[in-house]
């Protein structure tokens, strides 16, 4: 009696089928692409990052910058040239040697550059003028004047409404820093019995700067 084999047919392996040339291209590509995306994220994420970050800090300079401001605050009828002026630091800074320059001009002409004058008053009373002001703390203010209280006759044949005035304010701030000049223009205005000083845009005529009183054109 013969032996019986019951194990069955024998089953083939299949072979393994060949992707088409266009699908193992795709294969490639998909990784590369992948990662090139990848790569381009994290490109542009880090330069929003450096955009954000140089904006603030132009942010918080432009905020903490040192800011000094000139108002003209009370004047004497018909004497524009006496008006008192209010400097304010509008920073967060102490400001040192502040030094308010004057130049007065009768409309094209230029009459008088005045800095560090100082007008002795009566006594017991604060000088007039514009004395150099050693410590400006933060949000404070100081008036000053351009000091030609007792000078009028010195302007023979001036005329009260082309009187204008260019304040240079100069300062100097953190370790000892000299801050950037800043001017400011006044006009005169005639307002009711009385002239006074207004703020104007800038003079068509350039202020010198001498550093010292000087008298005349």
């Amino acid at each position: 009696m013969s032996d019986i084999d019951d194990t069955g047919p024998t089953s083939a392996t299949a072979p393994t089928p060949t992707p088409a040339p266009q699908a193992q291209a795709s294969l490639t590509r998909a990784p590369s692409l992948q990662k090139t995306l990848s790569f381009a994220h994290g490109t542009f994420k880090d330069i929003w990052f450096y955009v954000a970050a140089v904006s603030l800090i132009f942010n918080i300079m432009y905020t903490f910058r040192p800011q000094i401001i000139v108002q003209a605050a009370t004047v004497s009828d018909n004497d524009p040239l006496a008006t008192l002026f209010t400097i304010t630091n509008q920073s967060a800074w102490t400001f040192y040697d502040v030094d308010m320059t004057c130049v007065i001009w009768d409309g094209d002409k230029k009459l008088v550059t005045l800095s560090n004058n100082s007008e002795i008053g009566v006594s017991g009373s604060a000088p007039s003028g514009n004395p150099i002001i050693e410590i400006l703390e933060p949000y404070k203010p100081a008036t000053r004047d351009c000091g030609t209280m007792g000078r009028l006759f010195h302007f023979s044949g001036m005329n009260p409404e082309a009187i204008r005035i260019d304040t240079i304010m100069s300062y100097k701030w953190l370790f000892g820093y000299k801050g950037k000049e800043t001017s400011f223009h006044f006009s005169t205005r005639h307002a009711g019995p009385k002239f006074i000083l207004v703020p104007d845009v800038e003079s068509p005529f350039p202020p010198f700067r001498w550093g010292v009183s000087r008298w005349g054109s």
